[in-house]
């Protein structure tokens, strides 16, 4: 039936068992005082992102001095491994990331949120551009993934630029400032910031870093190095600097960071959403959810609500609870065998090939299922 990994034990509570955490051993060898101090100060430091412009300037030809090649492709082949288990974390951050409402502006202004079939084509193109990303090279203006990167840049460069253009309508920023004293302390002036860069880079690699074992994405202290020295040098592509980058440190410094980011930003916004919050993570959900069966926005929110330690409130009707089921199931005991783990990465590289090329097809489906969605 497979090899299952020893790195389980179904004696432990769901979350204690899989949660990936700053251990007491590692604490020991430290300064305790001098970790929460530091990490303390890291916050503050990012939150001063929110007064700088999302794009550095910085150049995509010139790799940085920092970047050590052999550590940044071996993520392709930890991608390769859990292909599976990885998307699911990125689909999982992108969902909760919206909850932080100064990421609802560039959605609202550009469009892309406004029906199901545009999240769909939002979303799937996401994907396609983050697949590039870990199997291309970033680094070569030749390589696809390269011409990907500066795309993705440029997108949200003339986007940020058109919401920071004082003409551009105040309806459009009408979530600068709601609520950023959960996520910021410090006025906010400027849309697509990087702050808000760093803490979408959190939503990829952070999700991926403290809940790993979670997720089923088993791999070595090296691995997870080298992912997030990854999604370092994506961070640097995309134009955030260095002093901005939450993945600058040691895994135990980028850990630490994470959690205070989990902690302080994204479990105040997901207790308190916004009601156009709830209702972009349900339609994202619900768009996805035509290329991947059992997909649920209610099984998924108790899901993550149980791994954040949140409370979960919303009526379980007997199918959202077998699609729970079938999460835990999948996460906490099936991904732990080498064979099911395989049988997931081709299931979700079927589902991906019919998103890409049947997009069109799918796309009509969700316009004879739903409605436009109205904001």
């Amino acid at each position: 039936m497979g090899v299952k990994n020893n790195n389980s034990d179904l004696s432990l509570s769901p979350t204690s068992r899989c949660l990936r955490g700053l251990s007491l051993s590692q604490y020991s060898k430290m300064d305790s005082f001098k970790v929460q101090t530091d990490v303390k100060k890291r916050l503050e430091d990012l939150r001063l992102g929110a007064q700088w412009h999302g794009d550095s300037g910085n150049s995509t030809l010139l790799p940085p001095p920092w970047l050590v090649k052999e550590k940044f492709y071996r993520a392709r082949e930890v991608f390769r491994r859990n292909f599976f288990s990885m998307f699911f974390a990125h689909l999982s951050g992108l969902f909760l990331l919206v909850y932080i409402p100064n990421m609802l502006n560039p959605l609202h202004y550009t469009g892309n949120s406004s029906n199901l079939v545009r999240i769909f084509r939002r979303y799937v193109s996401t994907m396609r551009h983050v697949r590039k990303w870990y199997e291309g090279d970033i680094w070569n203006p030749e390589d696809p993934a390269y011409k990907s990167i500066i795309i993705t840049r440029r997108m949200h460069k003339n986007v940020a630029d058109s919401l920071n253009d004082k003409n551009t309508p105040t309806e459009f920023n009408k979530y600068r400032n709601m609520k950023t004293q959960l996520t910021c302390p410090y006025q906010q002036n400027v849309v697509m910031s990087q702050y808000d860069m760093a803490l979408t880079q959190f939503s990829f690699i952070g999700v991926i870093v403290l809940f790993s074992r979670c997720l089923g994405i088993y791999c070595s202290q090296e691995d997870l190095e080298s992912l997030v020295h990854f999604w370092r040098g994506v961070g640097y592509q995309l134009g955030i600097e260095d002093r901005f980058n939450i993945c600058d440190g040691s895994l135990v410094e980028t850990e630490a960071i994470f959690h205070k980011i989990m902690d302080v930003v994204w479990k105040p916004t997901i207790k308190s959403p916004l009601p156009e919050a709830v209702q972009l993570s349900k339609d994202i959900i619900q768009a996805m959810s035509i290329v991947v069966p059992f997909l649920h926005w209610t099984a998924m929110m108790k899901f993550w609500c149980g791994l954040l330690g949140l409370p979960f409130k919303e009526k379980v009707t007997s199918y959202v609870s077998f699609c729970h089921w079938l999460m835990f199931a999948t996460f906490q005991i099936m991904i732990n065998f080498s064979v099911f783990r395989i049988v997931f990465n081709v299931l979700l590289k079927i589902a991906y090939w019919r998103a890409v090329n049947y997009q069109n097809r799918l796309e009509k489906q969700l316009e004879r299922l739903h409605t436009d969605i109205k904001r």
